[in-house]
């Protein structure tokens, strides 16, 4: 009895570590989890748009589709925005890219969201609007491309986390559970999400975005074991 007492005793003695890497993988799906608990609804706004694209019957998937023969958007961005709008405290969202190789998703701010409902598509301005973007294999901004290349796979949703009482957005791999980006942004009357899919070649379709509402706890791994099974199949 004596000796496995104190077999007990050196047993409780013993701390427990985790490596470095292991720790830091924690840690990252705990931030993500946490800012995925501020899911909120996000609808898009078929009155700020560009005349190029659709917008699904329940306000969540946005398409470019090109009436004519010939690309008439170019140089133009293909930008809808979201209905909803925000002016403090913390706000996530989702979104699913379907397998796009150029994509943009973020935020701007309202007085850049009623340029855009007057029809200025040439060009977003350097202020007032920050985002995540996808240009064939490229990532940007800079940051963001190098922590994404040094995955074996690319997103395939991303989390958007606008903290207004941290003046942050942030943003997410949810496939993995781990952060791209955080980014401080300015102060701003109000902040809009905003989408751009990828342009389709004449006569086609683009490549689709849609906004994620599924807040089941298990998304993250279930999305993920049906992009492999499908990937297998």
């Amino acid at each position: 009895m004596a000796n496995q007492r104190e077999l007990c005793l050196l047993s409780k003695q013993q701390p427990i570590t985790l490596s470095v890497s292991v720790s830091d993988s924690l840690r990252s799906e705990l931030e993500f989890r946490r800012a995925r608990s501020y899911m909120v609804t996000i609808t898009l706004d078929t009155a700020c748009k560009h005349p190029e694209l659709t917008v699904s019957s329940d306000l969540r998937t946005v398409q470019h589709e090109s009436p004519t023969q010939e690309p008439s958007v170019e140089p133009q961005l293909p930008i809808v925005v979201a209905r909803e709008g925000f002016a403090s405290g913390q706000q996530y969202w989702e979104v699913q890219l379907w397998d796009g190789l150029d994509w943009e998703v973020g935020v701007l701010t309202e007085s850049v969201r009623e340029n855009l409902k007057k029809g200025s598509w040439q060009d977003l301005p350097e202020h007032g609007v920050c985002s995540l973007r996808r240009v064939k294999e490229k990532f940007l901004p800079e940051e963001a491309n190098t922590v994404i290349q040094q995955r074996t796979e690319k997103p395939t949703v991303v989390g958007v986390d606008l903290d207004l009482s941290q003046s942050t957005l942030s943003f997410y791999d949810v496939a993995v559970s781990a952060s791209i980006l955080k980014i401080s942004i300015e102060e701003s009357t109000k902040f809009y999400p905003f989408f751009r899919p990828g342009l389709g070649k004449a006569g086609e379709k683009g490549k689709p975005l849609s906004i994620n509402n599924n807040t089941d706890w298990d998304f993250p791994q279930t999305f993920k074991s049906d992009m492999r099974f499908a990937k297998a199949s």
